[in-house]
């Protein structure tokens, strides 16, 4: 961490310590000292109730251990991914406890083309691209049932639409129901379900996000539900130029719908 902050992470303190309900955003380059400034925001402001949300198990340990070698609480300032704050939603909402299954939709997948009787080579592509499509559905929130917005879902990440296709609806609803009956998950489950059940979760006065230009549609409707919701406030930073996980169903316009959202 640097020795002293720059005047641009400065401005970001005053705009935290501001007596508001705004929400900010932070588009800094690659090299900037991205996760730096959000450290050093925590340490500026030692909120009472925060929690820094990052991409990956990893980055959320090393994170976690920071908070502490920077002398605070780590009960008062969380170090969570959206994965695991989705998990805790449906640990604490579901009938059934959450019981993960990464093979869940690509059995569901293989089972429906099964019935489609294709030649063994467009069997292989029919799965695995209904399978990439049930995912990418899932983690933009498309509703699977709107031909139009689906199709468009299927063009933008170069999907064939094809009869097969037509399968992702009947599967995604299928897997609702038996998470629902039996508690089996999978990976994106984790950050879809807690959506479609409207599920809540413990919310904090500072919600902190970084790499913001790699959140999807499910993912940023997570973060938002751990905003308090009288007087919460959130910080997203990331750099909008730099979309690497696009592939995984990340929005390309994440920082402008975090502006539309949240109006910062």
């Amino acid at each position: 961490m640097a020795n002293k902050p720059s005047r641009y992470q400065e401005d970001i303190f005053s705009f935290g310590r501001r007596k508001t309900t705004e929400h900010g955003r932070v588009n800094a380059v690659a090299g900037s000292g991205k996760s730096t400034t959000l450290f050093w925001f925590i340490k500026e402001l030692n909120p009472k109730n925060a929690v820094l949300i990052s991409f990956g198990k990893a980055i959320a340990t090393e994170n976690g251990q920071k908070i502490t070698r920077m002398g605070l609480d780590p009960q008062k300032v969380k170090s969570k991914t959206v994965h695991s704050i989705g998990y805790s939603m449906l640990a604490q909402n579901m009938d059934k406890k959450p019981n993960m299954d990464a093979e869940k939709y690509r059995i569901l997948v293989r089972e429906y083309v099964k019935t489609l009787n294709l030649d063994r080579g467009l069997e292989l592509e029919a799965r695995s691209d209904l399978y990439n499509l049930v995912n990418l559905i899932r983690v933009s929130h498309t509703d699977p049932n709107n031909e139009e917005d689906v199709i468009e879902l299927m063009r933008h990440h170069d999907i064939s639409p094809g009869e097969y296709t037509k399968g992702a609806g009947p599967i995604i609803e299928h897997g609702i129901q038996i998470a629902e009956k039996t508690g089996i998950i999978d990976y994106t489950d984790m950050i879809y379900l807690p959506w479609v059940f409207d599920f809540k979760t413990y919310q904090s006065q500072w919600v902190l996000v970084d790499e913001a230009q790699d959140i999807s549609e499910a993912q940023r409707w997570i973060a938002k539900q751990c905003i308090l919701s009288y007087g919460g406030r959130s910080l997203w930073v990331g750099d909008e130029n730099q979309a690497i996980f696009g592939f995984a169903g990340a929005d390309a316009d994440s920082f402008a719908r975090i502006k539309a959202d949240l109006n910062t």
